[in-house]
């Protein structure tokens, strides 16, 4: 596939570092990151080292949303778990609870991001809070 990034020393670091699990974002959902997904997917599938590729949602994107949102539904039905950015970064402190050592880092990063959030619902950044 010409525009996946799982290729080459991409490849061969995220093999030889013992990585199953792989968290994925990026530009032009419908391209290189349904592409790379895929090879990644594939690997899963052939009983390679990948157990389970995550998406995060609002961390990927298209020129146009129709795009994107077509990417990820193809993702999802192939295998990908689709989720948010903020689920994914709960679940990496998960086992540890309010406890993990980076729980404080997390929360900080998830109440900023809501306030954002809000202040874009009422009006006030006039941007995309994602």
């Amino acid at each position: 596939r010409e525009f996946s990034l799982f290729k080459g020393d991409l490849k061969s670091s995220v093999l030889s570092k013992g990585r199953s699990q792989i968290i994925m974002c990026g530009l032009e959902s419908h391209v290189c990151v349904q592409q790379s997904c895929f090879d990644l997917l594939q690997n899963q599938h052939e009983g390679g080292l990948v157990q389970s590729l995550h998406i995060a949602t609002d961390a990927v994107c298209s020129q146009r949303e129709s795009d994107r949102e077509a990417a990820l539904a193809l993702l999802a039905s192939s295998g990908a778990i689709c989720t948010t950015t903020e689920s994914i970064l709960f679940e990496l402190v998960r086992d540890g609870g309010k406890d993990h050592p980076s729980f404080k880092d997390m929360s900080s990063i998830a109440k900023a991001r809501a306030a954002r959030l809000a202040a874009v619902m009422e009006g006030g950044l006039g941007v995309d809070a994602q």
